[in-house]
């Protein structure tokens, strides 16, 4: 069975992990698996080339012909099964499967629409009709689906998995000394991530405990040293403005993110919104204490035995959180390391991933 497994890119972003994940774990099941992009980023090209899984690109600056290159791409490559991340790439694939599709398309929702209500995530998910099956990977989102959009039947919540044997922990996990707290933030450096009211939230936790030693290493996507990054920008201009240079590093996104994981005391993620963030994943696997946002999915699988939750929108209950979790006695610390270990455990199971995705395309294949 030919199994096509389309993205936008391949960029350093949760979505293009899991996707590349998946095409791996289906190849090792022997099915022939081919990724499909269309736009330029290359972070996870040398992860399919090691393991041998087709990578095709299909280029073109002018939008419409690169939806005609992609539609005859999908007519003549004779794949069985497309499998659609994120919301563009489902959208182009439930397009071209309004012309007599002869495969069986399965879309996939990663992230919350910041208003389930309007009319753009109403038409998309009209257009979700046009799909043989509908994945999320957080609770909130699968609800949301059956809430405001009830003409959808099938769907299913599979969460992300984490390759648990590629993120553990370190030997000795997190021995810090209990004044220099060493914080780790991945993500995009745009809006969603909320990474201005982070800064904003550490010069009030420089101002109210000034005896806290803390550094924040943030590694994202989207970085860029000119000045095309608005958002980028104002990060860069709020660390200064608050003299935070020596305390707030921002960096690109890296290969080897476990050994930063590994360096680090905390991971902290103040997402305005979220599916469930990858990264996260990933943080808890490797023995992390983690400081989140109270949204999407995030309490299932953090609470005060291994980190905190705070208001997003609230820098000084951001503030609050990181004074909470610095001035823990490193026993109690080592004890949050340990319970989110557990709970990675306990949910991103490889095994259950696979065979959740396995029945899917079972099904719909018998159709």
């Amino acid at each position: 069975m030919k199994i096509t497994c389309f993205i936008d890119n391949l960029n350093a972003g949760g979505a293009q992990r899991q996707i590349c994940y998946l095409a791996y774990l289906l190849k090792r099941k022997k099915y022939i698996v081919t990724v499909l992009t269309y736009n330029s980023g290359n972070f996870f090209s040398e992860y399919l080339k090691n393991n041998k899984i087709k990578h095709v690109i299909i280029k073109d600056k002018n939008k419409f012909l690169r939806f005609v290159k992609i539609f005859r791409y999908f007519r003549t490559s004779k794949q069985d099964i497309i499998i659609a991340y994120l919301r563009n790439p489902s959208l182009i694939a439930e397009i071209a499967s309004l012309f007599k599709k002869k495969w069986k398309l399965i879309v996939s929702e990663r992230n919350n629409f910041k208003n389930d209500k309007n009319f753009s995530n109403f038409y998309r998910r009209i257009m979700h009709l046009f799909a043989d099956y509908v994945i999320v990977n957080s609770r909130s989102g699968y609800n949301s689906i059956r809430k405001n959009a009830p003409w959808l039947k099938k769907v299913s919540l599979i969460y992300n998995f984490t390759n648990l044997n590629y993120f553990k922990p370190k030997n000795k996990i997190h021995n810090t000394n209990k004044k220099t707290i060493n914080f780790i933030g991945v993500g995009k450096y745009f809006d969603q991530k909320n990474i201005l009211n982070l800064v904003r939230a550490f010069n009030i936790v420089k101002k109210k405990e000034p005896n806290i030693n803390f550094f924040l290493h943030w590694f994202g996507d989207r970085y860029e040293k000119d000045q095309s990054n608005i958002y980028l920008n104002k990060i860069r201009s709020l660390v200064s403005f608050y003299n935070l240079n020596n305390r707030i590093f921002l960096n690109p996104a890296t290969q080897d993110i476990k050994k930063k994981y590994k360096k680090s005391s905390v991971f902290i993620l103040p997402s305005l919104y979220e599916g469930f963030p990858n990264v996260a994943c990933e943080a808890l696997s490797c023995g992390l204490p983690v400081l989140i946002s109270n949204v999407s999915d995030n309490k299932l699988f953090v609470d005060k035995t291994n980190g905190y939750m705070f208001d997003p929108n609230n820098s000084n209950d951001i503030a609050k959180k990181i004074i909470l979790f610095c001035n823990l006695k490193n026993k109690e610390r080592i004890a949050m390391s340990k319970n989110s270990r557990r709970k990675a455990v306990l949910f991103f199971n490889k095994k259950k991933f696979l065979n959740d995705y396995l029945k899917i395309i079972k099904k719909i294949s018998n159709n």
